[in-house]
């Protein structure tokens, strides 16, 4: 019974879940502080989802979701990516920004276990944060994302 669970978990690692309510939830009041905590008005935040892998876009809507539920704005895009870095998540911005981005980064931890890149682009034109989504996730049972 118990090697079965874990057989059938390891077999179901590349199928998309949704993340259980109460990581969910705690990933909302960390965003809603993160809000609450820069002065308006802030950045949009776009979420750029590699094409080549479905979950991708599953992972950018539920990001998506949970930042316009605290109060940010947010677009989804889904575009070819390629990021010779090779990270999982990539962060890129302006240097204003930088604090607010790790501040939204780390709260999505409970949910997003990855290595993240982050990139400064000084002269950077608008107002806007992109967050790229390009490697290969695995879902734990409670929906969290484990990119290795």
């Amino acid at each position: 019974p118990a090697e079965m669970e874990s057989l059938r978990q390891l077999a179901t690692a590349s199928i998309f879940k949704p993340v259980s309510d109460p990581i969910k939830n705690a990933v909302y009041g960390n965003l809603e502080r993160v809000r609450k905590q820069f002065a308006s008005p802030l950045p949009t935040i776009t979420i750029d989802a590699d094409k080549a892998n479905r979950n991708r876009l599953e992972i950018a809507d539920e990001m998506s979701d949970l930042l316009r539920a605290s109060g940010f704005e947010v677009k989804v895009l889904v575009s070819l990516l390629f990021d010779p870095s090779r990270k999982p998540i990539k962060a890129i911005f302006r240097p204003k920004d930088r604090q607010l981005v790790e501040a939204v980064l780390m709260a999505f931890e409970p949910m997003l276990h990855a290595n993240v890149g982050v990139q400064e682009v000084p002269g950077r034109p608008g107002d806007e944060i992109v967050i790229l989504i390009m490697g290969e996730p695995r879902f734990t049972p409670g929906g969290i994302k484990v990119f290795e």
